[in-house]
């Protein structure tokens, strides 16, 4: 009975084989490293579905994961990038013999390669282009040229439009793009590996990564870039070494060991999934790829959260001055016909420009360097009713105020001397009572506060009382119903105090400088809705407007960025100054009120600054906040 039990040796060798079957199978079962170790291509890119685009002598090809050809376009192409997104990816290469740079269309699911329009470059020879992906989920392209210069480009849809020109470092002759940090990498031939921050449209501040030798450790040889989340690699030692480098969480770069290759290499590709990254290398002689693996250094920083974006619908026309002239705006809303009302947007080099709902100018009021300006309506003072703007005013140091009637046209009512050296910022305050004051500030910290006043006609001023913050401010607005001041203190935060001219000034800190708010803190404005009212303010360090409630304890709601309104051409906003909110629907597509801001630079194309719309509701569907 027991002999029974005991497996005959066939019994052995068939059980044995059951379970090895399995992993023999898997075995057998092509991998990335060996198909691509078969494969001859100047360049190599993996994709998250498991597919690849290489680019070999006269073509660009889609391959599978087990290396059979899905899709062929052919061309003789050099530096390849491409961005996937689901079923979808953007690739780009420059032709080598027209020198174009050329945008390809992959479908995954079909297995197609689509040649797209070649990028009008104009004047520029480009020498290679990179993509980069943003938060919004734009794709890129940064256009390499000869002798510094560059363009970046947006892509969408099958349509291109030129973003900006850039100046880059003479000789960089490619770059690389890292989605996590939003960070670009390039060479500059005898100076180093230089890692650019890249935000949309904001400028591209530069820090040096690795400075060359002699200086530095980064060796005559390097070549063969490549990134991926929070670190950089180059070639070195005649291609048997990949120098890495990554970003701490302070910022910083550190180098990391090395990856030493076991044959000289000519260029890198890489390859994440999750925590998992490889590292493709080229053999110089073969060019055949293989890849080692490489894990993310303890202490790179962690991905920031996503912030959600608006679209600007509407855009004001450029104002006059160049560099940085525009700053501050206001809203006058028509009583009777929403729909022509007013943006009030000052022009510190030059004077207030005034503007309808469709970004066209109206009036341009050259009165000097006025900073800030504010409006409010149905003003009673000495038994008459008025629609005001007041700004401050930097040439003459005074609060410059205007009537505007009816049409929505100002006409200069009179100058109120500030006393102060140099007026910055401004907000008006209408107690319930009646009549209207101003709150004014100085570069030094100081704040006037002013009651205005008409007796036949004569505008004045009245010193109510004075009060000061540490540190430069610049943004205020007044809830009027509540008779509070929010105050901007540029490297600190938001202060309140009480509106009321009797009481002594006690500013309380509700917001700081820290996770929600970047230095400089700049525009504030309230937004009065039905059951809530909002403070919005400009986090200009991280180009976004942090969103609290306006009530006590003044709880942080969330944060938006206005990005780019690729069918409209509207650019994003970056490095906002002033701002402005209105809850009175202004029709169209500001039924339930409109933001207006000021965006520090002008793309698409590149130009002077201006001011940007955006509906209300589209803030607060952003946010999750009752429309």
């Amino acid at each position: 009975m027991l002999q029974s039990l005991i497996p005959s040796p066939l019994q052995w060798l068939a059980a044995t084989v059951l379970c090895l079957a399995p992993l023999m199978a898997q075995s057998a079962a092509p991998t990335a490293s060996s198909v691509m170790g078969r494969l001859q291509a100047q360049e190599l890119r993996a994709l998250p579905t498991g597919h690849w685009l290489v680019v070999q002598d006269d073509s660009v090809s889609l391959l599978s994961a087990n290396g059979q050809t899905l899709g062929h376009l052919a061309l003789r192409a050099e530096g390849l990038d491409v961005r996937a997104r689901g079923q979808v990816a953007l690739a780009v290469v420059t032709d080598r013999d027209t020198r174009d740079v050329v945008p390809i269309a992959v479908d995954l699911q079909r297995g197609t390669l689509t040649r797209q329009q070649s990028l009008d470059t104009d004047s520029l020879m480009p020498e290679s282009a990179c993509l980069h992906q943003d938060a919004q989920g734009l794709v890129h392209a940064v256009v390499l040229g000869q002798e510094g210069q560059a363009q970046q480009w947006v892509l969408h849809q099958g349509q291109a439009q030129l973003l900006r020109r850039l100046t880059m470092p003479p000789g960089a002759e490619r770059c690389v793009v890292d989605d996590a940090s939003a960070t670009m990498f390039l060479l500059e031939p005898e100076v180093g590996l230089w890692a650019y921050g890249f935000t949309q449209d904001a400028p591209m501040a530069r820090s040096l990564v690795a400075r060359a030798a002699p200086q530095g450790p980064l060796p005559d040889d390097a070549e063969g870039l490549t990134a991926g989340p929070f670190w950089v690699s180059v070639l070195s030692g005649g291609g048997r070494r990949a120098l890495v480098w990554t970003q701490q969480r302070h910022g910083a770069w550190q180098a990391s060991k090395p990856l030493t290759l076991p044959r000289a290499a000519d260029a890198l590709a890489s390859e994440t999934s999750g925590r998992a990254t490889r590292v493709w290398w080229r053999d110089a002689d073969t060019q055949r790829w293989s890849a080692r693996p490489m894990t993310r250094p303890v202490g790179a920083p962690v991905q920031r959260q996503t912030v959600p974006f608006v679209l600007a619908v509407a855009q004001t026309e450029a104002v006059a001055s160049r560099g940085d002239a525009a700053d501050d705006p206001a809203v006058w809303v028509h009583p009777e016909q929403p729909a022509a009302s007013r943006v009030l947007g000052t022009n510190k080099k030059q004077g207030l420009e005034v503007y309808d709902l469709d970004g066209r100018l109206r009036q341009r009021l050259p009165v000097g360097r006025v900073n800030n300006v504010d409006v409010r309506q149905a003003v009673q003072m000495d038994g008459a009713v008025w629609d005001i703007a007041v700004a401050s005013n930097r040439s003459d140091n005074t609060l410059t105020v205007w009537q505007i009637d009816l049409t929505g046209t100002l006409a200069e009512w009179g100058r109120i001397p500030s006393g102060l050296n140099e007026v910055y910022g401004l907000c008006l305050y209408r107690p319930i009572q009646g009549g209207v004051q101003v709150f004014v500030n100085d570069k030094d910290g100081r704040f006037r506060q002013f009651a205005l006043s008409a007796p036949q006609g004569v505008l004045k001023g009245q010193l109510l009382r004075e009060f000061a913050v540490g540190s430069q401010p610049e943004g205020c607005v007044v809830d009027d119903r509540r008779a509070r001041v929010f105050l901007g203190e540029e490297d600190r935060g938001v202060w309140t105090v009480s509106a009321h001219a009797h009481e002594a000034a006690k500013p309380t800190l509700m917001a700081q400088v820290g996770e929600h708010l970047k230095a400089d803190v700049e525009g504030l404005a309230l937004y009065h809705g039905t059951r809530q009212s909002y403070l919005l303010v400009s986090s200009q360090g991280d180009h976004s407007f942090a969103v609290y409630e306006a009530q006590p304890p003044y709880r942080w709601v969330g944060k938006v960025r206005v990005g780019i309104n690729t069918a409209q051409g509207i650019d994003g906003v970056s490095e906002t100054d002033g701002l402005e909110v209105t809850s009175s629907s202004l029709g169209g597509a500001f039924q339930k009120g409109a933001v207006v801001v000021q965006d520090g630079y002008k793309r698409l194309p590149d130009g002077t600054q201006n001011f940007k719309l955006i509906p209300w509701s589209d803030m607060a569907r952003a946010l999750g906040l009752p429309e």
